[in-house]
């Protein structure tokens, strides 16, 4: 995996991830143990990101059906 993916996954910074993509051999799973025993990954960060994606999700579902209601409407007239 590469160093975008362990960002993805631990919220880690750029020179962290890469410094443990390098002192694991870029063993994915031992790198995220690598920034887990550091300190580095920020798990407020990741859920937040989470959340967000969720509201961000739940509002496009919403302005979709808007939509479609609005395009429903316009056509029944």
């Amino acid at each position: 995996k590469t160093l975008v993916e362990l960002r993805n996954a631990t919220f880690a910074g750029f020179a962290d991830c890469r410094d443990a993509l390098i002192a694991t051999n870029n063993n994915f799973d031992e790198a995220v143990k690598w920034l887990k025993e550091k300190g580095k990954i920020d798990i407020a960060k990741k859920i937040l990101k989470e959340k967000i994606n969720e509201i961000y999700k739940f509002k496009l579902e919403l302005i979709t059906k808007e939509e479609h209601k609005i395009n429903l409407s316009k056509n029944l007239r």
